[in-house]
């Protein structure tokens, strides 16, 4: 019984030297599936689509910002323009009373 113990030690031990560290992984096998897994990692599609709605969300707020100043440039212009042909119009309602006053 010994003898066997003995044998298959060293028949062992023999088997064991001649296996190469790099041999001890597990070979690489490449699956096509039809279905793959669902996308989370960066760089694919779901996260290049969630990347995008983020920047045209960013460009919808810079273009609201924009809107928002526009406005106010239009208002200060209009305020501006106003007020100038206010004082237009009082200008030839004056130049009107004294045309009217000379003829009289």
């Amino acid at each position: 019984m010994k003898f066997f113990f003995f044998i298959g030690s060293w028949t062992l031990s023999a088997a064991d030297q001649s296996i190469q560290p790099e041999d001890l992984t597990l070979p690489v096998v490449n699956f096509k599936f039809d279905f793959p897994a669902r996308d989370v990692e960066a760089g694919g599609q779901h996260s290049q689509n969630v990347q995008g709605a983020a920047a045209f969300q960013k460009r919808v707020q810079v273009l609201e910002a924009s809107i928002e100043h526009q406005e106010q440039v239009f208002a200060a212009f209009l305020a501006t323009a106003n007020r100038q042909l206010d004082r237009l119009s009082e200008v030839f309602h004056g130049v009107a009373s004294l045309r009217s006053q000379s003829k009289a």
